[in-house]
């Protein structure tokens, strides 16, 4: 059994109907991701209400809780439906009352309620809370005991680690213990048995044979006789002797002793070489503690629901134990048998183990860690968990975002949840493969951008963030997120953000694509040496990769026709809110010279090449500069035509004389003022640049407007359903 789905009527951003939050959950991980504010928190707490916490920690309800529309009053009735399916018939047959089939399928339907009765929050009776099954709530009532067995584990975003994993009444560490099986092995203590080897007891066994040693210790018997002779025997009455016994108290029963000894243990880290506590530890690895402590006792509960919540996981934690952290949930939640051997899961550093301690500060033997510092796998095999568990995480790590398959995130927008499995996006089986190998850190920042800008090269990285800044529209300002793709999968990423079914809703973030348009002027591919001259045969069509304007037909109007179609080709996955912008000409740097940078691209790219000179002081910046403008003077005093021109100046980097990133570096000290011979008029800016790139940045820089016709229900979807 696992949490299926949930529906969120009218709680905090959530309104009602068609403005509330349907959001479906996988079987193993699921992560919510998103900017700030847009729910993800909400989400959590909505199960906590529905669901409850195995902490047992009260949520109070807060009249900020109920929805506060644009227009109209203060919503007065919050509803949370939780869905879970997949049921077992263990699973049938305790919740054999609250089953709803659907489908043929068993499924169990939570539905809370909490109703405002008064806006008094101070008066005895101020919200009515019903819990109810039934798709609809109108099933049985959910008693305490059930819900109590679909409480789920939370680890708040801030968890106090260090004083969850310390002894005390309730620990979760006790928890965890006492459903090992080893834990309970061996026989009980008899005071009239003689006992010839202590190692056969029980856990409870050894606290009796305790409490037998502390009653015969000779100063507790001397303090007991100096009690009853020095002060009882003086309060007595004829007849009526005081007399008292010091004794070792426990508790009544087995399973109260063996819950008083477990709640004595705390769960801490050694240093390996010392095998020393190490006294003040760090957040990060109290919290790897404290998550696996959780997963453990998930995963050994014979019973109850296996459901954890993690807020922000990557709390205090580098990257690299990020990364770790994640394979170790992935591990946690994926199905294996019990007598599986498997590695050690998860490691907290070299120089530390884990280490059981009785709070006193006396070493136990350590149930998690060997001699040597790590488990075996036999042992980790033995007693690991033994069911896989259910991890619903929030996160604002493009690390973690990035680690996490593409099916298991769940993007939150505009108070709306938009799954990224492979049913809901444009995405084929394909891009789900190539984006699990290269959809990395530096690219996950997409999932938490208000619009996103997908480049093929350095120099669109380098040089755009400058531009947008110079424009007015800083990139950064407005949340905008660059995505570098290094020359492929350009529009595989931005069908990420595309919608199978835009009928259900689109996501309302603006995604531009810049393309080259990869066609020469007829002049360049003598200037760049592919050709010799007009005769020579690499220019027939079909034996080369490049393409030229005269590829496109001899007349103009024909040429202008191909050359149109041949640039919507590159649209042609545009939809919903993704746009492509195709250079006008050909590339980045050949359109920047074309459309009036030619002066400041050639010195750009004479400063590149010459960077390294440069910075060994073998040559200055305005040496270099006077020698760049004087070979523009040259070329243009020279009669040749601005396509010529601007060939000519690409050839740099056809030929390798100059990197295109080191010259966008440079172009933008250049736009910045930075060398003062040449600076550039910031209000013609905007008249010298590529059309397209300034198109593309006022595109993704401009909030888009909902249309009725693209992000507004239909009259059938009007109810959002439980799927």
């Amino acid at each position: 059994m696992y949490l299926s789905a949930l529906k969120v009527q009218n709680f905090r951003q959530f309104g009602a109907e068609s403005n509330g939050l349907v959001i479906e959950f996988n079987k193993g991980i699921t992560a919510l991701v998103g900017e700030n504010d847009v729910g993800k928190s909400s989400v959590i707490d909505a199960l906590r209400f529905v669901l409850q916490t195995r902490d047992g920690e009260y949520v109070r309800l807060q009249p900020e809780d109920f929805h506060i529309p644009g227009e109209g009053p203060q919503a007065s009735q919050i509803t949370i439906v939780a869905k879970f399916a997949d049921l077992s018939v263990a699973d049938q047959g305790a919740l054999s009352e609250y089953v709803t089939f659907k489908g043929g399928d068993a499924v169990v339907y939570v539905h809370w309620t909490a109703r405002r009765l008064s806006d008094d929050v101070l008066a005895r009776r101020w919200v009515d809370i019903v819990v109810r099954s039934g798709h609809s709530g109108g099933g049985p009532s959910i008693d305490t005991n059930v819900r109590q067995l679909l409480a789920a584990a939370y680890l708040r975003p801030l968890r106090d680690a260090t004083r969850e994993m310390s002894p005390g009444r309730g620990s979760r560490l006790s928890q965890v213990l006492k459903h090992f099986p080893s834990i309970k092995d061996g026989s009980g203590f008899d005071v009239n048995q003689p006992l010839a080897n202590p190692e056969s007891l029980s856990l409870a066994g050894l606290a009796g044979y305790l409490r037998h040693l502390v009653n015969m210790h000779p100063g507790v018997a001397s303090a007991q006789d100096s009690v009853n002779e020095n002060y009882l025997s003086h309060l007595s009455l004829e007849g009526d002797e005081l007399h008292g016994r010091i004794n070792f108290v426990e508790g009544s029963s087995e399973p109260a002793r063996l819950r008083q000894i477990l709640e004595r243990m705390e769960l801490s880290l050694l240093d390996q070489g010392s095998r020393e506590a190490r006294g003040e530890y760090g957040l990060g690895s109290n919290n790897l503690l404290f998550m696996a402590c959780e997963l453990l006792l998930l995963g050994k509960e014979p019973d109850g629901l296996p459901l954890l919540l993690i807020e922000e996981p990557e709390a205090h934690l580098h990257p690299q134990r990020q990364l770790r952290l994640m394979d170790f949930l992935t591990v946690a939640a994926t199905p294996r048998p019990s007598s599986s051997t498997v590695t050690r899961p998860m490691e907290i550093d070299q120089r530390e183990e884990i280490s059981l301690q009785w709070n006193e500060g006396s070493t136990a033997p350590s149930a998690l860690s060997s001699d040597d510092g790590g488990s075996t796998a036999d042992e980790v095999g033995q007693e690991d968990q033994t069911r896989p568990v259910q991890v619903i995480l929030t996160t604002h790590s493009p690390n973690l975002s990035s680690k996490i398959a593409l099916d298991n995130l769940v993007l939150l927008h505009d108070r709306k949840a938009y799954s990224l499995g492979r049913e809901h996006t444009k995405l084929d089986e394909g891009d789900y493969r190539f984006l699990a190998r290269f959809l990395d850190v530096t690219k996950a920042n997409l999932f938490f951008a208000r619009g996103l800008l997908v480049v093929e090269g350095d120099a669109e990285t380098i040089l755009l963030p400058a531009l947008a800044k110079l424009l007015g529209r800083d990139l950064t300002r407005h949340g905008v997120s660059l995505v570098n793709v290094g020359g492929v999968g350009l529009r595989r990423y931005a069908r990420i953000l595309q919608r199978a079914n835009p009928a259900k809703g689109v996501l309302n973030i603006p995604v531009a694509c810049l393309s080259d348009m990869d066609v020469m002027p007829d002049c360049a591919p003598q200037i760049l040496g592919l050709v010799e001259n007009d005769d020579d045969p690499k220019w027939v069509a079909g034996r080369r990769k490049w393409r030229a304007n005269r590829d496109f037909g001899a007349d103009d109007e024909t040429r202008l026709q191909r050359l149109t179609e041949w640039r919507n080709s590159r649209k042609a996955n545009d939809e919903q809110n993704v746009q492509t912008f195709v250079a006008e000409r050909w590339t980045l740097e050949y359109d920047l010279a074309f459309s009036g940078m030619a002066l400041e691209l050639l010195v750009a790219a004479r400063l590149a090449a010459h960077d390294d000179a440069i910075h060994a002081a073998r040559e200055t910046h305005d040496r270099v500069i006077e020698r760049a403008i004087t070979e523009y003077e040259g070329l243009v005093s020279s009669g040749i035509s601005a396509e010529e021109i601007s060939s000519t100046i690409y050839a740099l980097f056809h030929r390798k004389v100059a990197s295109k990133a080191i010259t966008a570096q440079y172009l933008v000290d250049i736009l910045e003022q930075r060398f003062q011979r040449l600076g550039v008029s910031l209000e013609r800016l905007e008249e010298r640049l590529p059309g397209y790139l300034v198109e593309a940045i006022y595109y993704v820089t401009s909030r888009i407007e909902i249309t009725p016709n693209q992000h507004q229900p239909s009259e059938q979807q009007t109810q959002r359903q439980m799927p």
